[in-house]
């Protein structure tokens, strides 16, 4: 599938593009309304689920929250805090190699998600 090229969609790739943080639709709703862009929830999470079907931009599913999106789409681990719900690129210098298990499966490649509290939160809460 090619995506048709729309002013509503290059809104929200330069609201990711840009960003120092990995936003959910909802934070991409709160950067249009603050912006005055007239987007909806529905055409806001429409054109992140293209996006990311063509691998312009990255889902991060986080189980038991809302997906985030990020504009790194290297392979990469995330830490997300569980009290501020932020979530944060990590490099652990792990180098990840693709291999074969003893039961034939063919690994390709990593992603995980490590949850916690973030340094700030931290901070709050002592």
């Amino acid at each position: 599938m090619i995506l048709k090229n729309s002013k509503k969609r290059n809104q929200i790739y330069q609201l990711i593009a840009t960003s120092d943080e990995h936003l959910s639709a909802y934070d991409v709703l709160r950067i249009c309304k603050e912006r005055g862009y007239d987007l909806s929830l529905a055409t806001i999470y429409n054109n992140l689920n293209c996006l990311s079907d063509e691998n312009v931009i990255k889902r991060v599913k986080v189980p038991g929250y809302e997906d985030h999106f990020d504009r790194t789409l290297d392979d990469h681990d995330h830490f997300f805090c569980t009290c501020c719900h932020c979530l944060i690129d990590i490099d652990l210098d792990q180098q990840f190699n693709p291999y074969i298990d003893k039961y034939g499966n063919k690994f390709e490649r990593r992603e995980t998600t490590y949850f916690g509290l973030c340094s700030s939160c931290l901070k709050k809460n002592h």
